[in-house]
């Protein structure tokens, strides 16, 4: 993840010492406009919830960068309720992702609560996501590779994601 992102910002000799020989020919790179699936299905179930307030280009990039990446699970975006206006929602309805209008102003831990609420039942992992990540086409086969390594010792409830902001 780190390396992939070194190596994108233009620092491949310590991109080079994170990654294991070889895979930098395998690198994806940012801009790639096709959904890049995961070689195999999960057999942990993810969700990520987006918590949003305005529709901005921002948003729309974040949005479309996520569900056009390796990302093999359900995506929910709620929007904030400060105000009556859906104004998100007309963009999330062209996409594979579940938009929730928030009825009043909660906060970030009423958002989530509320995302919470409309994953399936057999989600076991939620990812929580600020409105303005930009995704890389492939992220998730790395996480779910983690996950999958801690997730039957019941012991782990949180792994970090790291992200560069450019």
């Amino acid at each position: 993840w780190l390396a992939f992102f070194l190596r994108e910002v233009g620092e491949a000799e310590a991109a080079q010492a994170l990654e294991p020989a070889g895979a930098a020919d395998r690198a994806p790179r940012l801009g790639a406009a096709a959904r890049h699936p995961v070689p195999a299905r999960s057999r942990l179930r993810y969700g990520i919830v987006v918590p949003v307030m305005d529709d901005s280009a921002v948003f729309r990039s974040s949005l479309l960068s996520l569900v056009e990446s390796d990302f093999d699970g359900a995506v929910v975006v709620v929007e904030e309720g400060y105000r009556t206006e859906r104004v998100c929602e007309a963009f999330c309805r062209q996409l594979p992702v579940t938009y929730i209008k928030n009825p009043s102003w909660t906060g970030p831990s009423g958002v989530m609560n509320l995302a919470l609420q409309h994953l399936a039942p057999q989600t076991e992992i939620a990812c929580f996501a600020h409105s303005d990540v930009l995704w890389p086409p492939r992220w998730f086969e790395q996480l779910d590779r983690a996950w999958d390594r801690v997730y039957d010792l019941r012991k782990v409830g949180l792994i970090n994601l790291g992200y560069l902001q450019l």
